[in-house]
């Protein structure tokens, strides 16, 4: 019995040895390369050890340092050209993904004081738009662990008598580095039986994003203003208005309470003044909010309450997705793509998933488009010359027009919309439900106006439109909209896709009855740089389309080309840009050429020419008059 118990002591000593041998034998390597981990993988093997992969996910924060804010591509350019001759060498200029316009990326890091250090001194340099943008990326580690033979473990065993647990050093494992120049090497000590080095190149491989944390360094107040004078002469002689006058200041301010709560407040001021013959004489000035909204945000999550311009579609201009957002028509085709939207009283939910974002918005009270004064040149009613935009005229409908009284008052209603977007082997793809009052007025006669005007005698049509408390009645349909957007970089250049289906699009019949049909509209886009930096095109094909039941007075089938080219030249002191608009399926052009002097910090000086025709039913031939050469200041601070 005793011989049988020292032969199993004597079993369970070696045999805990011999673990305890390999153990120390035992070395771990970790690599960011897989290819570099099956080529350490090969060597080691060939040298008589026994090597085998496994690999692991690791989330780690990101931080990138951003200067945000620009609506437009050059600006983000020059500021980005600035900073490489500063000595910034991985500036980038970034499309977003999640809002319009665009960013600078000056760095990436993973090391929150690098961050920061870099964040204060840009600030110090006069950058006031700088943010750390934190999202937690997955970096997969490829762990190499490599074992000695048998006979190399028996020896060690033997070596090495063990004493017990107590005396076996527990295993260190360094933190993550974020560069190593060297090749991954065993940095084994007499302290350490197991050991591991992170081999993790600057730009991990990211499996997935779930947070869009725009993190302030400091506890500063952000600012920001912009302005813009104008003065316009029109070109044909058939304007009544001679010149015009536009003034434009905007600022808003912005603080980040903590770590989850920030607030920003936004207001702007338009003034308009115009001048001619015939008593078209006019002035006005309208103030109005911006962005202002308080906002708490998570890891996972954003809740924002307040005023809001959201955009959910994928192109530039006039996204057929994009019905979230309150549409800026005030000055008609003058804005630049991008800048024809107003802000919206809106609750939005935004939650970052493993595999995407899923995005709810409530609309309290719907806004509607903002229109000019009926006075001014852009209003859609031409009661001077008796037209309305998308309508042929005829005598009798003209003198209606000339008198027309319209019923804009918008009765409030509340919609709602969703949308998940995801990325998928470098596609951007989204799919979205939306359930809101189209913001572009419609306007349709009165009931008791078009039951006289079957009748053959006009005097009947002309005698009720006297006596009815309106002419036209404004109209903003609520329309189920679903629809999907897309975007993948091709061929060197960054394409976008949209398109939606429409429940309830407005058209009027060859009766003048007022109607809804469904509806498709769709939208796709190309942005490229052709060759160098310093030129950006931006192409988009467009389509409308109404499923009539009847014979409509409306266009049913449109489709449009439309263009924005810019350039910088002369040391990015000159910046050449236009825009145009050519319809295909009807005659509809705009031309809009610009030339700016940019090298006046912070201001720019420019000259522009806006170009009109087309067809009596575009929106080109409805303004032709409106041609016009354009001289102006503007700044940004």
């Amino acid at each position: 019995m005793s011989r049988v118990f020292s032969i199993s002591v004597f079993l369970f000593i070696f045999c805990h040895s011999i673990s305890y041998a390999e153990a120390i034998s035992k070395k771990h390597f970790v690599f960011s390369d897989k290819e570099k981990a099956q080529t350490f993988i090969e060597k080691q093997n060939n040298s008589g050890k026994i090597s085998n992969l496994t690999t692991r996910k690791q989330p780690i924060k990101r931080y990138s340092v951003l200067l945000k804010g620009y609506q437009q591509w050059a600006p983000a350019f020059k500021q980005a050209q600035v900073l490489m001759k500063q000595g910034f060498s991985a500036v980038e200029v970034l499309k977003g993904r999640f809002e319009r316009g665009y960013s600078v990326l000056v760095a990436q890091y993973f090391d929150k004081k690098k961050a920061g250090k870099a964040f204060n001194n840009l600030k110090g340099m006069g950058i006031r738009n700088v943010k750390v943008h934190t999202e937690i990326v997955s970096k997969y580690q490829y762990i190499v662990t490599v074992r000695t033979p048998a006979e190399s473990v028996v020896n060690a065993a033997q070596a090495k008598p063990v004493s017990g647990k107590k005396d076996r050093p527990a295993a260190k494992i360094p933190k993550p580095i974020e560069k190593v120049t060297q090749p991954a090497q065993d940095i084994s000590t007499s302290e350490t039986d197991e050991s591991m080095i992170i081999v993790m190149s600057d730009t991990p491989d990211m499996a997935y994003e779930i947070a869009l944390d725009d993190t302030e360094i400091d506890d500063g107040l952000d600012w920001g203003a912009s302005f813009n004078l104008e003065e316009a002469l029109f070109t044909r002689s058939v304007q009544d208005a001679n010149h015009t006058e536009y003034v434009h200041a905007d600022a808003y301010v912005e603080k980040q309470l903590n770590e989850h709560w920030d607030i920003k407040l936004s207001a702007r001021v338009d003034g308009t003044y115009q001048r001619g013959k015939h008593s078209t004489d006019y002035s006005d000035t309208d103030f109005d909010y911006g962005d202002s909204y308080i906002r708490y945000r998570d890891e996972a999550y954003r809740i924002t309450v307040g005023a809001q311009t959201i955009r959910w579609g994928k192109v530039d201009n006039l996204g057929p997705l994009d019905n979230m957002a309150t549409l800026d028509l005030s000055r008609g085709t003058l804005f630049k793509w991008g800048e024809n939207y107003r802000a919206s009283p809106a609750i939005r939910l935004e939650s970052f998933l493993e595999q995407g974002k899923l995005d709810f918005v409530y609309l309290p009270e719907f806004r509607e488009a903002e229109l000019a004064d009926k006075e001014d040149v852009w209003y859609p009613i031409d009661f001077r010359n008796g037209r309305i935009l998308g309508f042929k005229s005829n005598p009798l409908m003209s003198t209606i027009v000339q008198n027309a009284r319209v019923d804009d008052d918008i009765s409030s209603d509340d919609g709602f919309g969703a949308r998940y977007s995801t990325t998928v082997d470098s596609f951007d793809l989204g799919v979205t439900l939306q359930y809101v009052r189209l913001s572009a007025p419609y306007y349709h006669i009165n009931e008791s106006i078009r039951q006289a005007l079957q009748s053959s005698n006009p005097a009947n049509a002309l005698s009720a439109a006297a006596n009815a408390p309106y002419t036209f009645q404004e109209e903003h349909p609520k329309n189920w909209i679903v629809g999907a957007d897309a975007a993948f970089d091709w061929q060197s250049a960054t394409w976008r896709m949209e398109a939606g289906w429409f429940s309830d699009m407005p058209a009027t019949t060859s009766t003048l009855e007022y109607k809804t049909y469904n509806g498709f509209q769709w939208a796709g886009s190309a942005e490229f740089y052709p060759g160098d930096a310093d030129t950006r095109i931006n192409l988009q094909l467009s389509g409308r389309h109404i499923d009539e039941k009847d014979k409509i007075l409306d266009l049913d089938n449109v489709v449009a080309l439309s263009g924005e080219v810019e350039s910088l030249f002369a040391n990015d002191r000159w910046k050449l840009s236009g825009r145009f608009n050519v319809g295909l399926s009807d005659k509809d052009y705009l031309l809009s050429p610009e030339i700016a002097f940019l090298g006046w910090e912070p201001f720019e000086v420019y000259t522009a020419y806006h170009y009109l025709d087309g067809a009596e039913q575009t929106i080109g031939g409805f303004y032709q008059r409106n041609n016009m050469l354009m001289f102006g200041l503007r700044g940004k601070y």
